[in-house]
């Protein structure tokens, strides 16, 4: 029976921070405590995690990542490396293999950390959409990390976990699996671009919608966004709202092109 009340509280958890309407730290300590009170393991067992020397060393590192940035180095040096770039593809082709290696010997999470600042002013200065470049080198980064044990951060927690059982981890002992899908992961083209014709299915909560809604692309205030309801004997149909001109449907649920989308009160 314990076992279903564990999974059931981490499955809640999750859904939870999925949802983006609840903190995820209240989210985990909300989990911890109520597994706490039911008794589903120990207090020391339940609070052992937080001394766990992968989640210590991650924690370290980030602080030392927000510190470099502070310094204006990582900008510097990226801005003399980027300062020629006009397009998203010229930037990942100068940072691939750098950004490869250093995550073989950097932990990813804070070498991505160092590279927002530098993305934000490509985007700022020359046009050039920071989630162009920081979704391919966040995909680099994860593939290049999990080679080595202090690439990334899974590799160093489940390094504290093994150890705590009696198993040893070195540097390389990730790279027999990793190595291979690395370099099949390369091969992959992460840059794709949307064509004429495409579709594109995104599932968002109404906050979600509003804030891409007020992105530069489509420059739109929320303000003008309404969330409508249909009562019985309404619209048959999305397109019917849009026929004299004055709303333009932007989103709905459903699994079918979303003008053909047959109403439901």
């Amino acid at each position: 029976m314990t076992i279903y009340v564990a999974a059931i509280l981490v499955v809640a958890a999750l859904a939870a921070m999925a949802s983006g309407r609840v903190d995820p730290l209240l989210s985990l300590l909300v989990a911890l405590i109520l597994a706490g009170i039911l008794g589903i393991a120990p207090v020391d067992q339940l609070a052992g995690g937080l001394s766990n020397a992968g989640v210590i060393t991650v924690a370290a590192m980030l602080v030392i990542a927000k510190g470099i940035v502070q310094t204006g180095v990582v900008s510097r040096a990226t801005w003399a490396l980027l300062a020629s770039t006009t397009t998203a593809q010229q930037v990942l082709r100068r940072l691939s293999f750098p950004i490869g290696v250093d995550s073989a010997l950097i932990n990813t999470t804070p070498l991505v950390a160092l590279l927002i600042p530098a993305a934000r002013q490509l985007d700022q200065t020359k046009r050039i959409p920071a989630r162009e470049v920081l979704l391919p080198i966040a995909h680099i980064t994860t593939l290049a990390g999990s080679v080595t044990l202090i690439g990334t951060s899974s590799n160093l927690i489940i390094a504290g976990i093994a150890r705590e059982h009696g198993v040893d981890m070195g540097m390389l002992s990730f790279a027999a699996v990793a190595l291979p899908v690395a370099l099949m992961g390369t091969m992959v083209d992460v840059d794709e671009r949307i064509e004429a014709g495409d579709l594109l299915v995104f599932e968002a909560t109404e906050e979600g919608i509003a804030a891409i809604w007020r992105t530069p692309l489509f420059g739109m205030s929320a303000q003008r966004l309404y969330a409508v309801t249909v009562s019985a004997g309404g619209p048959t149909s999305l397109h019917d709202f849009e026929r004299d001109g004055s709303l333009r449907i932007i989103a709905a649920r459903t699994d079918h092109s979303l003008h053909e989308t047959d109403l439901n009160p």
